[in-house]
């Protein structure tokens, strides 16, 4: 079993904004889950300008083809498939709902 880099993790937290007493309040495996949390939420930043910039470029006529916001920024396929099985699984629960 590995210890905990200590000095890595206070580096990450407060790369992600976190000040040190935030991290002190939380156990190791919340501050992964904040960090995750963090992370996401850049990533969905991210994707939203890349959506606004393709709508510019596609906006302006100067392609020959439309850019999608995938063009300019690569978006995880893990994330779009947990979404689309999260989205099944719901589908599935109100279809059993319906039927009763």
């Amino acid at each position: 079993m590995r210890g905990i880099d200590w000095e890595e993790l206070l580096t990450q937290c407060v790369r992600a904004g976190l000040g040190l007493e935030q991290v002190m309040n939380y156990t190791p495996h919340e501050i992964e889950v904040v960090l995750n949390g963090i992370t996401l939420r850049k990533q969905d930043e991210l994707y939203i300008k890349a959506w606004e910039l393709a709508n510019i470029i596609n906006y302006t006529g100067r392609t020959k083809k439309l850019i999608k916001p995938e063009d300019l920024v690569r978006v995880k396929q893990e994330r779009t498939k947990q979404q689309l099985d999260i989205r099944a699984e719901w589908e599935r629960i109100l279809n059993t709902m319906e039927v009763q």
